[in-house]
């Protein structure tokens, strides 16, 4: 450039410096914020500290990034902002300690600034782009309301919401911090709760007591209102409905319903929380079998059809779902739909408007669901094998069998859900969340471990696995234990210790895999955490039903003792299938199950049930009614062959 020739000062640039002066017209120092050019500027344009109380500057900082727009770019409706933003600059912002930050748009001839926070525009981008791979994006489109204008009125709102961020920050690092090393700092005028204060616990409990309940953290919820006076909570129908909630989480029924008798008294339920609190209630009363399965998920399905929140909505229909499976016995029909129905909850739960923590628990909740749904089939399908081995129709291997089912892909279905879950607690690191993905695991592990073992001696040499793999199984059960231990949930991590046991106990005696686990030491934890924590002992399934397959198994039919008519009926079925009987056979196959019912619940140790004239071609020997001899053990004695038993005890006078 030669002497005579200067700089030119570029149209960007005097926009931008005029983007900032519109900028402190509104968040300055009168209106509580101190805004500072971040220099170097690597992700945000501000670093703004909050001011509290109008003069004390406390060291809450948020990021402010501002964008300079020469024509707002509109969406068809007229009033919404669209703007293609950098996905990285929204992940530095939502990096700061209180996961916040405010972009600003800045309409240079409109000469006005529009606002959105980061958070909200990340849950806005996922909900609209229906999963989170927008985040791989280098620049996404994000959308901001018109109405969404920076201006005297919007400078207090900002505030106001940064202030409640770093006042539930502050709040939770005192109650919770200490577990994860963090340093508990005394109050400041930023920090203004002490957990040790009744008065100010119950100032945070009425502020964000219920969004705690909302967020899953119950257990944190749960310790608070435990350090506060009977006499105020009593004086408070919105903490008399947090105790309700949380106690009856927490297993704590009785108090639970006693909360809830007290709101019923003075019938001072609010009315946003009726149907929450008709639903602890119904939970409260299952629990302590004061009603049924039935009658709890006829009054929830009630409590749905007066409902209108589309979250309340959801998770009503995933407990509607859990419960059902949670009432169907060996041998009930799953519900032709349920598998529908499944599915069409993962779709909501992404549709909703909630923050990504919530969203993956209730996946993580719904992941339950799925995994009994899939329990089940596998009980159907290691049922059928087993009948097909006991009458030499199948193979030793399960493979071809396995190759025409569609359980191993949703199994693979599940892993999946289940693994990235656990990825996603990792990365955030929430314990929580990895912890509930590790039990759904764990609890499915078992439960198909039981269901094989279950058909012994038919398919005591069919395993899906190796003692590497096994062993695996094992760490994550426990690790399990461990997640839930560190935010407090005993109950769970309780359950997830006892799955690592019953795993440990079955590669020992079933597939004498080695594992190297102090059993005795964690078999004594288990005997502590009961003690010390009042917990109802749960004992390993795996010896028990050892111990009845010995005991039973060279009993004709025993099994149909306790079978209802719906079980009998799906045990026709299921032997029906698997041997591949004429459609003629079925009513014959089930009249001789209610036979044997009949026999096992009338009859007695000294008396046997036969089958006459057993024949080994089943096709022949249901094709006309079964009948049966009743023989006495002591005296050698038989009865006449008849299709009915009950006619033959009666006649035997056995009442």
């Amino acid at each position: 450039m030669a002497l005579s020739d200067f700089p030119t000062v570029d149209l960007p640039s005097a926009n931008s410096e005029t983007s900032e002066r519109a900028l402190g017209n509104f968040l300055n120092q009168h209106s509580g914020f101190i805004c500072r050019l971040d220099k170097p500027d690597k992700g945000c344009d501000f670093d703004v500290e909050l001011m509290i109380n109008g003069s004390s500057a406390v060291n809450q900082r948020f990021g402010i990034q501002l964008k300079s727009v020469e024509k707002l770019p509109l969406l068809a409706d007229g009033v919404t902002i669209s703007y293609a933003f950098e996905t990285s600059r929204l992940g530095y912002l939502l990096n700061r300690p209180i996961g916040e930050g405010l972009i600003v748009l800045y309409d240079v001839y409109g000469k006005a600034l529009y606002y959105e926070y980061a958070v909200t525009l990340h849950g806005r981008l996922t909900k609209e782009r229906g999963s989170s791979d927008w985040e791989e994006l280098d620049t996404v489109k994000i959308h901001i309301p018109l109405n969404n204008i920076i201006n005297e009125e919007a400078a207090i709102k900002i505030h106001a919401h940064f202030q409640m961020r770093f006042e539930a920050a502050a709040f939770l690092i005192a109650s919770q911090g200490s577990r994860y090393g963090l340093s508990v700092a005394k109050p400041t005028a930023g920090q203004k709760y002490d957990i040790k204060n009744p008065e100010q616990v119950k100032e945070i409990l009425l502020k964000h007591g219920m969004g705690l309940l909302y967020e899953h953290d119950i257990e944190l919820c749960f310790n608070l209102i435990r350090q506060l006076p009977a006499a105020d909570i009593d004086s408070s129908s919105e903490l008399l409905v947090m105790a309700a909630i949380a106690y009856g989480e927490m297993g704590r029924r009785y108090d639970s319903e006693n909360f809830i008798r007290k709101l019923n008294k003075v019938k001072q339920v609010p009315a946003a929380h009726k149907q929450m609190i008709r639903f602890g209630h119904l939970k409260n009363q299952m629990m302590l079998e004061q009603i049924d399965l039935a009658e709890f998920v006829a009054g929830i399905k009630a409590i749905r059809d007066e409902e209108s929140s589309p979250r309340n909505i959801l998770l009503i229909d995933l407990n509607i779902i859990f419960y059902e499976l949670l009432s169907l016995k060996f041998f009930h029909k799953l519900p032709d739909d349920m598998l529908k129905r499944i599915r069409s909850v993962f779709v909501h739960i992404k549709e909703l408007s909630i923050d990504d923590r919530s969203r993956q628990l209730i996946e993580a909740n719904n992941a339950e669901n799925l995994s009994q749904y899939i329990l089940f089939l596998w009980s159907d399908f290691f049922n059928e094998l087993a009948i097909q081995r006991a009458a030499g129709t199948a193979e030793r291997s399960a493979i071809p069998a396995l190759a025409q089912t569609p359980l191993l892909d949703l199994e693979s279905e599940l892993n999946k859900i289940l693994e990235h879950l656990y990825t996603e607690g990792q990365a955030q690191k929430d314990e929580l969340l990895q912890a509930h993905a590790l039990l759904v695991q764990s609890r499915y592990l078992t439960a198909k471990e039981i269901s094989l073992i279950s058909q012994w001696p038919m398919l005591k040499s069919l395993h899906f696995h190796n003692q590497k793999q096994y062993v695996e199984h094992i760490k994550l059960a426990l690790s399990g234990h461990d997640h839930f231990m560190a935010v407090g949930y005993v109950e769970l991590a309780y359950q997830s210790l006892v799955n690592g046991i019953e795993l440990i106990l079955i590669g020992r005696d079933v597939y004498k895999y080695r594992d190297e686990m102090n059993l005795p030491l964690l078999e004594s934890l288990k005997l502590k955490m009961e003690q010390q924590h009042e917990l109802e002992a749960l004992d390993q399934r795996f010896p028990q039903l050892t111990a009845k397959i010995t005991r039973t198994s060279d009993l004709y039919m025993s099994d149909t003792r306790d079978m209802d008519d719906q079980q009998l009926e799906g045990m026709a079925s299921s032997i029906f299938r698997a041997l591949k009987l004429p459609y003629g056979c079925h009513a014959n196959l089930l009249n001789e199950l209610r036979n044997c019912r009949t026999f096992y619940q009338r009859g007695s140790d000294k008396l046997e049930l036969i089958p006459y004239e057993f024949n080994h071609d089943l096709r022949l020997f249901y094709s006309g009614p079964v009948r049966f001899i009743i023989r006495n053990k002591q005296t050698n004695f038989r009865s006449v062959p008849s299709s009915d038993v009950g006619a033959l005890l009666d006649s035997w006078g056995v009442s």
